[in-house]
């Protein structure tokens, strides 16, 4: 709490309607976390945001056990800008 940049509440008022995901402890596994993104209509084939004014929470480990912590990094770091541009 206080660190807006870690800890955010998101009121109902500013959901509005916007879908809301949560993902929690992907642990590297970025290939798992796309497939899963992209069935639920949030990113197309190549990865890029198709989630509209959505709001998707990573919560949890994103690093470690899985093959691509790296990647998964980069990836939500990408998407939220990605994201961001799109309202």
């Amino acid at each position: 709490p206080g660190d807006s940049s870690i800890w955010r509440v998101i009121p109902e008022r500013e959901l509005e309607g916007r879908p809301l995901l949560v993902v929690s402890d992907i642990h590297g596994h970025l290939k798992k976390l796309k497939n899963f993104l992209r069935s639920a209509g949030f990113i197309d084939d190549q990865g890029g945001w198709t989630g509209g004014r959505a709001i998707v929470v990573v919560n949890g480990d994103q690093i470690n056990k899985g093959p691509d912590s790296y990647g998964v990094v980069m990836f939500v770091r990408d998407l939220r800008r990605q994201a961001k541009k799109a309202g």
